[in-house]
């Protein structure tokens, strides 16, 4: 890890905003979340792998499945190469589209309509 604290600032970002402001929806903060731990490049290597898996935990922690495609790929680098070109009305968008709750048992939507 090159720098432990990006990673403690994306996470406090996300939970608490900085300056009295900060994301207000789940959308928002998992749009943050990406942005951060790609942009900030905390870790040697990995770090959009990293910046999605954390993402997909974090939607699951609260109860929603992210299923994302291709598309994911052209936005991760695009936080890479220029974070602040990045539209974050339409990635929030794009996270929007892309996740659906979790029922009790952890199962998707998806999962269930596919089995029926």
């Amino acid at each position: 890890m090159l720098n432990v604290g990006d990673v403690e600032y994306a996470i406090e970002f996300v939970r608490e905003g900085q300056f009295g402001s900060g994301p207000e929806s789940l959308h928002e903060k998992a749009f943050h979340l990406l942005r951060l731990l790609v942009a900030n490049h905390p870790f040697v290597d990995g770090n959009k792998r990293t910046a999605l898996a954390t993402t997909v935990l974090f939607y699951e922690m609260n109860g929603i499945e992210f299923r994302y495609d291709r598309e994911v790929k052209d936005i991760l680098k695009a936080f890479g190469t220029n974070a602040n070109e990045v539209s974050q009305s339409r990635v929030t968008s794009y996270l929007e589209q892309h996740t659906d709750p979790l029922d009790e048992d952890g199962d998707s939507a998806f999962d269930r309509t596919s089995e029926e």
